[in-house]
């Protein structure tokens, strides 16, 4: 599960001192992460230079804070003395970590299992060079294996069916708030357990919908549930197409994506107990076990009723296909797939749902062991015997 503290998309309420101010934002892909098309750029002038915001954040549930940052011309490589470290950030009031720069945009993780409330962020420089810093989707998070895999993929999928799909506009229809029906005459591509958005330029629900007679339709409990929120007249009845997972024992969402999950196998990557080091604090470092790494298949259904609403969906799948990118609770990974898509046509009477069927899988570290605070060296003896 996480929660995104900052998409770090805007410079509103950002504040730079003793040298450091907001330089404005950056638009080249390569640097801005969670399907942001934008990240902050920040101007470091002197030593002690810093910006801050303030938030307002409950924490309690999170184990990790997860960014991304870039540094033009103070990053490092070797990070084990508060020396080697160009920048440090405060998350709310005595909670300070050094920042591990290295080169090219990379990702940081903070321990904060130990923080409840999140109420300021603010980056300082170590160093009095002129120096650049981007930095992006700033997300709390805590691994819950597999429910994180299918929400990654879903905020993925719909990211890409809203920049793929224009809405689709059915036509129009009136309601009254509390209706538990609504009639929807000779619209397109309305029939059981289709899902329509109700838009009046100023109000909006979403209602999936069970056939009844003479084209009135009950409205199912999912979305905004069995009654309408608010009146309507002529309001735009569009084609909603929600990408789901798990819906075993729900109702079906017809047309729509549904993701299926099932048992993984443990790759043989580096070593489990091998450890590593995060969260640098002026008091030592965090440590943990590396975990083991579970390989995930995943199978995209792709179902509708008409072959048009069909190929739709399937493009949504093939942009995923060849963007090969999920973030899962504020990280990147990628998605592989190296099979052939299935597609299956109704062969009896009864089965009437065309569908096509995508298979990926994904690999991702399952942490297993909590991390222990290593108290900061600060002598080392060291005695040999040479014989």
């Amino acid at each position: 599960m996480k929660t995104i503290i900052d998409n770090l998309n805007t410079v509103a309420g950002w504040a730079g001192a003793v040298g450091a101010s907001i330089h404005g934002l950056n638009s080249i892909a390569d640097y801005t992460f969670g399907n942001n098309t934008e990240s902050i750029v920040f101007k470091f002038d002197a030593l002690n230079s810093s910006v801050t915001k303030d938030y307002t954040e409950d924490v309690t549930d999170y184990s990790t804070l997860t960014f991304y940052i870039w540094s033009q011309n103070k990053y490092g490589s070797d990070f084990i003395k508060p020396d080697d470290f160009n920048y440090k950030i405060e998350i709310g009031a005595g909670n300070t970590f050094y920042i591990p720069v290295s080169y090219g945009m990379n990702q940081v993780t903070v321990d904060i299992s130990s923080i409840t409330s999140l109420d300021l962020l603010k980056i300082t420089a170590l160093h009095a060079t002129t120096d650049y810093l981007i930095m992006s989707y700033c997300v709390a998070s805590s691994d819950e294996l597999p429910l994180d895999i299918f929400v990654g993929i879903q905020e993925q999928l719909e990211s890409n069916r809203d920049d793929l799909i224009d809405p689709i506009l059915l036509g129009t229809a009136s309601g009254v708030i509390a209706d538990t029906t609504i009639v929807l005459t000779d619209l397109p591509f309305i029939d059981d357990y289709a899902s329509i958005k109700i838009d009046d330029g100023v109000n909006n629900e979403i209602h999936q919908l069970r056939i009844q007679e003479n084209f009135t339709y009950s409205m199912t409990d999912l979305y905004n549930g069995e009654s309408l929120l608010h009146d309507y007249i002529d309001a735009n009845i569009y084609l909603y197409l929600p990408i789901t997972y798990g819906r075993d024992s729900l109702e079906a969402t017809i047309p729509g994506i549904t993701l299926w999950g099932f048992e993984p196998e443990e790759m043989l990557h580096g070593f489990n107990l091998d450890t590593v080091y995060d969260s640098w604090a002026d008091a030592g470092a965090a440590a943990r076990r590396e975990g083991h790494y579970l390989k995930w298949p995943i199978s995209f259904d792709c179902e509708a009723r008409q072959d048009e609403i069909l190929s739709i969906l399937s493009g949504v799948v093939r942009r995923f296909i060849g963007r090969k990118l999920v973030y899962i609770n504020g990280r990147k990974f990628r998605v592989s797939f190296n099979s052939t898509p299935t597609e299956i046509r109704p062969t009896e009477f009864y089965d009437i749902i065309p569908k096509v069927t995508y298979m990926g899988e994904i690999e991702i570290r399952e942490e297993l062991w909590v991390r222990t605070n290593l108290a900061k060296t600060t002598a080392i003896d060291f005695q040999a015997i040479i014989q």
